[in-house]
C-alpha cells in the first residue's frame, strides 16, 4: 500500500531501524557472496581446462588456414600456369560476383 508522499509501507519492518535493516541485507549480500566465489572454486579447473581446449582450437585453426594459404599462393604462382587457365579463373570468378548480385 501507498501513501501519500509515495513511499512504501512494509508492515515486516515496522519498527526497525535504517541500521539493522542495512546490517540484514549487507548479511544477506555476504552469504551470496560466499556461495558463489565457493562454486566459482570448484569451477575454476574445469574454466581452465576449457579455456585451454579454446585456445588449442584457435591455435589449430589459425595453422590449418595459413597452411591453406601458402599451399593456395604456391599452386598459384606456378609457372606451368597456362594463360587460357588464368582467363578461365577470372571468368569464373566474374559469374560468381554477378550471382552474387543478383541475391542482395
Amino acid at each position: 500500500m501507498l501513501n501519500k508522499t509515495k513511499q512504501e509501507f512494509h508492515p515486516d519492518l515496522e519498527g526497525v531501524s535504517q541500521s539493522a535493516r542495512n546490517s540484514a541485507f549487507n548479511w544477506r549480500q555476504s552469504n551470496a557472496r560466499r556461495r558463489w566465489n565457493s562454486g566459482s572454486r570448484r569451477n575454476c579447473v574445469a574454466t581452465r581446462t576449457l579455456n585451454d581446449l579454446y585456445l588449442r582450437l584457435d591455435v589449430h585453426i589459425a595453422l590449418t588456414l595459413c597452411n591453406w594459404s601458402t599451399q593456395r599462393s604456391s599452386l598459384m604462382s606456378r609457372d606451368n600456369i597456362e594463360a587460357g587457365e588464368k582467363l578461365e579463373a577470372a571468368a569464373d570468378l566474374s559469374s560468381v560476383n554477378a550471382y552474387e548480385d543478383d541475391f542482395m
